[in-house]
């Protein structure tokens, strides 16, 4: 029997907002969620896709930025519900859970595959998540919209805002009742089932309610922005190097910005000190018209510290290049360039980073950047690399631990992530 719970789970299943969007999907709609933090969306579409599969026993996909953020946001939300369901067994190789009894698949990739590579079988249902940060949305009629013809299958969009961008777009689309589709909007302040700590909490992230990031992705508004990216005054920011000691004492972390002829290649050093629990980006390096074993040479004689990881948006196969000459790099998770700029923004407004005087040259490009420029900002590319990327390790046992912050989750074993 498809989709067989006890009464309890349905009746704990959804929070108003989820179930809105639901029924929507129950309904045949294709289903636009611009719902910021903390709103649960990753346990809707988890429920929706399981109950889709049990239902039609059709293929569905679940489509993130890249595949390795697929596996890691949905595969726990899928293995939470099915791992002791025996008619549903998981596949950790290929990402993908199999219906036995219909031998349907729930599949997880990227959209960094790209549209070749995701062209494939039927499907039933398709969510794409954090849609407003996707680079090429034509993936959709090329790609996508192909692949549901055969099932008149539907489609699911969910993410932050980004500005006035495809997802804005396809909001007053739905509002037309265009495209079939059906808009929801939700914020955190729409989950009742989130503690007043934990709310609060994720509140102290950012410096305000004027904070466009605030806006953005608590709020679910779209924030057009323009004018100067770091209007607020340098000497707020603006501090000396640490002195050794404290460095010593502090975790690394790399951002590099590969430049293709003629643009410079840029790196930035960043540190994070337990002890002040703040972050400090204190050296820099810019060159133009290097190979690639110069540029590695010189950056790894800079600064001696040992580097826990080094992040780039580089491509993979550059990437293999730095790699193969001992340089370690990991891929920078994509997001969107002004998304990284305010996660960036707002830890400069609230104290939690600050930049080293001797920084000269990334100073200079943020006192002159505007939103949308493209050029001059291979050192502040190099920042939103690392400091959007950098993870404190989890210490243990040392008087100066910093608290872990876990998921709040509610009696509905949702993380609202």
């Amino acid at each position: 029997m498809a989709f067989l719970r006890t009464a309890q789970y349905h009746h704990d299943r959804f929070h108003p907002k989820q179930e809105q969007a639901w029924l929507a999907y129950k309904a045949g709609y294709n289903v636009h969620l611009p719902w910021g933090r903390r709103t649960g969306k990753t346990d809707l579409i988890a429920e929706i896709f399981i109950e889709d599969v049990e239902e039609h026993g059709r293929d569905v996909l679940f489509c993130a930025l890249t595949g390795d953020q697929a596996f890691n946001i949905f595969w726990p939300k899928l293995e939470q519900r099915l791992k002791d369901q025996p008619d549903w067994k998981p596949n950790y190789a290929r990402h993908e859970w199999t219906h036995l009894p219909s031998k349907a698949k729930v599949s997880l990739k990227g959209l960094d595959l790209g549209k070749h590579r995701l062209r494939g079988n039927a499907k039933r249902l398709i969510a794409l998540d954090e849609f407003a940060f996707a680079k090429d949305p034509s993936i959709v009629k090329d790609v996508f919209v192909p692949m549901l013809a055969d099932y008149n299958g539907q489609l699911i969009y969910s993410s932050s805002p980004n500005g006035e961008n495809h997802f804005y777009e396809l909001d007053q689309l739905a509002k037309k009742g265009k495209k079939r589709l059906y808009s929801v909007k939700a914020t955190m302040f729409d989950n009742p089932y989130i503690s007043s700590e934990g709310r609060q909490m994720l509140l102290e992230e950012y410096s305000g309610i004027d904070d466009p990031l605030y806006r953005q992705e608590v709020l679910a508004e779209y924030i057009v922005l323009e004018g100067m990216a770091f209007a607020l005054p340098q000497a707020s920011y603006v501090v000396q190097r640490w002195d050794n000691a404290d460095l010593e004492h502090s975790f690394h972390w790399r951002g590099l910005d590969h430049g293709f002829n003629p643009d410079p290649t840029a790196c930035v050093w960043l540190a994070y000190s337990p002890r002040k629990q703040q972050w400090l980006i204190y050296s820099e390096y810019q060159e133009k018209k290097q190979l690639i074993d110069t540029h590695t040479q010189n950056i790894q004689l800079l600064e001696d510290f040992p580097i826990l990881e080094t992040y780039s948006d580089v491509d993979p196969q550059i990437i293999a290049e730095y790699v193969d000459r001992g340089f370690d790099m990991q891929p920078a998770a994509k997001h969107g360039k002004n998304a990284r700029i305010l996660r960036m923004l707002n830890m400069l407004k609230t104290g939690k980073l600050k930049v080293a005087a001797e920084c000269t040259k990334l100073l200079d490009q943020m006192k002159t950047y505007k939103w949308e420029q493209d050029g001059d900002d291979h050192l502040i590319d190099a920042s939103n690399y690392v400091v959007t990327n950098a993870t404190i390790p989890e210490l243990k046992d040392e008087e100066d631990d910093l608290p872990v912050r876990r998921p709040e989750r509610s009696d509905y074993n949702q993380d609202f992530g």
